[in-house]
């Protein structure tokens, strides 16, 4: 159905496009920076999603395409938050330290 295959491309943006954002934070942009423009690029798509509810069915087209446009930016915004946003816990630990290291286990 059209619903399910939906989901499946929409599942597999978002498992995909972690690939590319760790390339750009490990290799050009940084992790720091890579969240940022993530963080964007996901606020523009809930915004796309935003105003496609806010027009109802008497634009269905429209709103039903920019709805779908705010998924696939969604998909790539919340991309970019899984490899950069994981590490940041393991920075809180610094094994050299070894009080620190048993205070936090």
């Amino acid at each position: 159905s059209y619903a399910a295959m939906a989901i499946a491309i929409w599942t597999g943006l978002c498992y995909l496009t972690p690939l590319l954002s760790a390339y750009a934070a490990d290799a050009k942009w940084g992790r720091a920076h890579t969240l940022l423009v993530a963080q964007c690029i996901f606020l523009v798509g809930m915004f796309c999603i935003s105003v496609s509810t806010y027009f109802g069915v008497k634009y269905y087209d429209a709103t039903h395409g920019l709805f779908w446009i705010g998924m696939v930016i969604v998909g790539v915004g919340f991309g970019g938050f899984k490899p950069t946003l994981s590490p940041l816990g393991a920075d809180q630990f610094d094994a050299k330290h070894k009080q620190t290291a048993e205070e936090k286990a």
